[in-house]
């Protein structure tokens, strides 16, 4: 700013103190793309206020009288006076307030492109005050910003960070609401209102936490047919003034598309803070929820830290995670258990740690190959379940020894209604689900095997279940367990119970038969082997309850089935000696 506009500034203050003490603050931004405007002076009450005020530079704010006229008037940087400006208007300010005067628009309009958005303010030079701005952030770690649309040729935008629209159906000449985000780097995309983005850049805010910022759309997105104007770009403006800052094209980044699904049943992990290289990324994720896509830079080394819900800041994380993906779509499941020592262990030998983790799976689809099916990716995250066959309607094999922590590739089905059967590798089903998938023609779909089989053996956690995170992703969608009649040759594996579970010598087993039958018990291990049997006798008709003996099997975790005529039942028991 020049001396002599602070003398100026100063003289106007005192020739106008009788009239009033008080003042507002404001910020002028050059932001007429016109190249006849290139530099301009701005007058106040006919004393040349500001002079050589070039395009895409801004004054920090400035104290102006209040609650008086204020003619101001633009002219070119050579008027000896304010008599014939191109453009004069009066402004009468509100005491106290903040205020920035964008200088907008072109010069004469008929050179220029029209704008076709019907809500577009005029495209004639013109000075648009913006009210209520702010000098700082509320918040030391956060960032508050509003968008300003100054771009004459350009229609309504959305800007889009990832997957979320941060501004919708900005129209030019109009400024966004504040906007407060963490102190973080973003790829913004500017596209026209629901559609494809044209245009996306970077905004390194990482470093200006407690700061308040402008972002100004400006210049023209066709320069050849506007005088050939300034091409189109987006600024940034601090509180401090100065030249307008240019975000960087983010054309030199490619990014990949990432969703996260929390999937740790630990109940100490029922919800966490999620951050990205030092940086807030998630607050209070929820177990069993999932992010929509969003932007991660591709082939980039980023640490993932995982800190409990409520964390201040990165210091708090409790596991950290280095995390370099190639360009392409990706989902990153979440999984395992804080302290492995106090849950009970996986049966197989082939299973990672059940530590908590991230697992990657690549190449995943937004939407299915045939529009008229379901494309569906499984994977196994129940830290106490063996290796497990997945089949549909008892007859079609899904998949074969799904070891947990593993996904199966993609499997397209007819999009319609299943019934999900879960056995232990080589084994009879333990559990059974319903997938109605008939609504979801052309989706993609991420099940997760969720819970532990034994709640009562790992700290009281979720039990066992298939969910479903959608590319929307939100709350996992359960797939109800199956409920079955006592016409049905299946029954509910709700109704066999084992007590207790883990067992020592013996678990006492209650079950309810539907009518007189011969009843057998026989014991099967992870591998699906059967290692005992025990004939029951004939049973009357309704509740039941036996003993098994367990003093003579191995620790491990075993599968007891109750077979009564045609009818069948199966639970889980653990043995721990």
């Amino acid at each position: 700013m020049h001396l002599r506009m602070l003398f100026l500034l100063v003289g106007l203050l005192a020739f106008t103190s009788a009239a009033t003490a008080q003042t507002a603050s404001v910020q002028i931004l050059h932001n007429c793309a016109d190249p006849g405007a290139a530099t301009v002076d701005v007058w106040v009450n006919g004393e040349r206020a500001l002079d050589d005020v070039a395009f895409r530079t801004a004054t920090p704010f400035i104290p102006l009288p209040a609650g008086v006229d204020l003619t101001v008037a633009i002219t070119g940087p050579d008027a000896g006076n304010a008599d014939n400006p191109v453009f004069s208007t009066t402004l009468n300010l509100m005491a106290d307030a903040r205020y920035a005067v964008v200088a907008s628009g072109v010069l004469n309009p008929a050179n220029y492109a029209p704008n076709a958005d019907p809500n577009a303010a005029p495209l004639g030079f013109t000075l648009i005050p913006v009210t209520d701005v702010r000098a700082a952030a509320s918040d030391m770690n956060s960032v508050d910003l509003f968008a300003f649309h100054g771009a004459t040729d350009a229609p309504a935008v959305d800007v889009i960070a990832g997957s979320s629209t941060l501004i919708s159906a900005l129209s030019y000449g109009q400024a966004s609401s504040y906007l407060s985000v963490p102190a973080a780097s973003y790829v913004l995309e500017v596209a026209p209102t629901g559609g494809s983005p044209l245009v996306a850049y970077t905004a390194d805010l990482s470093n200006l936490g407690g700061s308040a910022l402008i972002v100004v759309a400006s210049g023209f997105l066709s320069p050849e047919v506007n005088q050939n104007g300034p091409a189109f770009g987006l600024f940034a403006v601090t509180a401090d003034g100065g030249a307008f800052i240019e975000l960087p094209p983010a054309s030199t980044q490619q990014f990949a598309k990432v969703q996260i699904i929390h999937n740790a049943a630990d109940p100490a992990a029922a919800a966490v803070d999620v951050y990205l290289n030092g940086m807030p990324a998630l607050t209070s994720f929820a177990f069993r929820t999932a992010t929509p896509f969003i932007d991660v830079p591709a082939n980039t080394d980023i640490i993932v830290g995982v800190a409990p819900a409520g964390s201040t800041s990165a210091e708090d994380v409790i596991a950290s995670f280095p995390v370099n993906v190639p360009v392409g779509r990706y989902v990153i499941i979440a999984n395992g258990v804080l302290s492995p020592d106090d849950f009970a262990a996986n049966p197989d030998m082939r299973a990672p740690s059940i530590g908590f983790s991230l697992y990657p799976i690549a190449e995943i689809r937004s939407t299915s190959i045939n529009p008229g099916e379901v494309d569906v990716i499984a994977f196994h995250g129940a830290t106490d379940a063996p290796a497990v066959d997945l089949w549909a309607n008892g007859s079609v094999e899904l998949t074969k020894d799904l070891v947990y922590g593993t996904a199966t590739g993609y499997l397209s089905v007819p999009a319609a209604s299943y019934t999900l059967n879960v056995a232990p590798a080589g084994g009879a089903p333990i559990a059974n689900f319903t997938a109605d998938l008939t609504t979801l023609a052309g989706n993609a779909l991420v099940v997760v095997a969720s819970g532990f089989l034994t709640p009562d053996a790992n700290q009281n956690g979720a039990a066992f279940g298939l969910w479903a995170a959608t590319a929307d992703g939100g709350a996992l969608v359960e797939l109800p367990p199956v409920t079955t009649s006592v016409d049905e040759e299946t029954l509910a594996s709700a109704s066999l119970l084992a007590s207790p579970n883990p067992a020592t010598d013996n678990v006492q087993l209650s079950f309810y038969l539907p009518t007189t039958a011969s009843v057998t018990l026989s014991v099967a291990n992870a591998t699906g082997m059967v290692v005992k049997s025990v004939d029951l006798g004939n049973l009357s008709a309704g509740s039941q309850r036996s003993t098994l003996r367990t003093d003579d099997l191995a620790s491990g975790v075993y599968y007891v089935t109750v077979r009564a005529g045609r009818y069948t039942t199966i639970a889980p028991v653990i043995v721990a000696h």
